[in-house]
């Protein structure tokens, strides 16, 4: 069943560890002791300091606005400088993150690896278009940064989306295990 969220319908909340705030735009829960098995959220990070830590979580993480940040940790040590290009990483891992050049918003895809696989894609429309989707795994998700929307497509809905010249699409596939 195809749903449309707005930014109305986004829940926001204190980051786990308190050190800033963060809007869940979609969340898929546990019955279990963790708190989700599924999560996109986007997150204004402001100042330096270390990442939360969520276990058995996989991590995809992509600048939307900003100069970037440094994450540095263990077996990590990443210069992210450009909007829009994935980084992938484990949700157990201790992380710091130095701004580069002022505040930057990030878009998250948390992922229980008990669960699913997620993957991403960006799309960057060079003209104004209509644009059709078919989902072809469990769940996939089209994340409009422009109008700040996310359509949810389960196995094989279709739908197609407006989009705006030069306005990123993130488009998320998750398949359940």
């Amino acid at each position: 069943m195809i749903e449309i969220l707005k930014k109305s319908d986004f829940k926001t909340m204190p980051w786990k560890n308190g050190g800033g705030i963060t809007t869940e735009i979609f969340r898929l829960p546990s019955t279990t002791g963790n708190h989700f098995l599924f999560r996109l959220s986007q997150a204004v990070v402001s100042s330096d300091g270390p990442f939360s830590i969520f276990p058995n979580i996989d991590r995809i993480l992509v600048v939307i606005e900003g100069s970037g940040f440094h994450l540095t940790g263990q077996d990590r040590n990443v210069l992210i400088n450009k909007k829009l290009l994935p980084v992938f990483f484990k949700g157990e891992e201790a992380i710091s993150c130095a701004l580069l050049d002022g505040p930057c918003t990030d878009f998250n895809i948390m992922t229980d690896r008990n669960f699913a696989n997620s993957t991403i894609s960006i799309l960057l429309p060079s003209a104004d278009m209509d644009m059709n989707f078919i989902a072809e795994c469990d769940l996939q998700f089209i994340y409009d940064t422009a109008k700040e929307t996310l359509t949810k497509l389960e196995k094989n809905d279709q739908c197609c989306v407006g989009i705006k010249k030069d306005s990123p699409l993130i488009v998320i596939e998750t398949k359940f295990l």
